[in-house]
């Protein structure tokens, strides 16, 4: 079982029930201590969360409140919400959800075929009785031979 954990920042309720109100009253008091911070990363550490906090700053405002750090940082711990399967050891198959793989019929025509139908040079007769019947090629375009005969001027002896 999972445990989620949060925590809370106090020193702003701190500071109040101390009866102090403003962060410039903070600043001399942890320079007493050693601890030099500038104006506003102290005003970020009152009024922000902080992800990271140094020990020598945590001492010295346990120090300056007369607090523990459990007055600063409430921590919250509790189990986290698992998600219930179907099944009983937890595990989920997800072959036996699947359907099985369907191949098309010989006779379907793909998707993509029938909305860009393609030039082809096989038809289906009813007259033949819907045999396959091969139709002739139409001849290359023009531009093609010309790309042709330009290859031939270009290089007379041939592919190397």
């Amino acid at each position: 079982m999972k445990r989620q954990v949060s925590y809370r920042w106090r020193l702003c309720e701190v500071m109040a029930a101390h009866g102090m109100f403003t962060i410039s009253d903070l600043v001399p008091l942890l320079v007493e201590r050693g601890i030099d911070l500038s104006v506003s990363q102290i005003h970020r550490l009152a009024t922000g969360v902080p992800e990271r906090l140094s020990l020598p700053v945590l001492a010295a405002l346990c120090d300056i409140f007369t607090c523990t750090p459990t007055d600063l940082i409430a921590t919250k711990a509790e189990n986290a919400v698992v998600r219930k399967t179907a099944t009983d050891d937890g595990s989920v198959n997800l072959n036996a959800q699947r359907p099985p793989a369907r191949r098309p019929a010989p006779d379907a025509v793909p998707a993509v075929a029938a909305r860009h139908p393609q030039p082809d040079h096989r038809t289906r007769s009813p007259a033949d009785g819907g045999q396959i019947r091969y139709l002739a090629l139409p001849p290359p375009t023009p531009a093609v031979r010309r790309k042709e005969t330009d290859h031939r001027e270009a290089n007379p002896a041939g592919p190397r």
